[in-house]
């Protein structure tokens, strides 16, 4: 009978976190882009940077023994009056926004509309 009260517990454990995770679409305004070239991992990253007013500090990474390829990435920071979230985009969206533009991210589908 134990046995199959936790299962039964965990069960409803399991729903409730499934039915706890919404994926409402985020919208704010771009405040910050940012386009990391492919680079090794014992290199320093060329970045290309957009950004309205803000300040992002530059963090010390410590030497690598070996390296390995990290691939290119397009990030963008939306804010909105409650929080400012980063998401990780496509190359096409990246150059079709700037910043200061409205946006929704759909967080089911990983894009980014205006």
């Amino acid at each position: 009978m134990k046995n199959h009260n936790l299962k039964l517990t965990g069960l409803i454990i399991i729903i409730g976190s499934f039915l706890g995770c919404t994926s409402e679409p985020f919208t704010g305004y771009i405040v910050h882009k940012e386009y990391v070239k492919a680079h090794w991992s014992n290199e320093e990253p060329k970045k290309i940077c957009e950004s309205n007013v803000l300040d992002l500090t530059l963090i010390a990474i410590p030497d690598i023994i070996g390296t390995s390829w990290v691939k290119t990435k397009f990030k963008v920071w939306v804010a909105n009056r409650e929080k400012v979230r980063t998401f990780d985009i496509d190359s096409l969206s990246w150059f079709s926004i700037k910043c200061g533009d409205k946006v929704t991210y759909d967080i089911s589908c990983g894009c980014i509309r205006k």
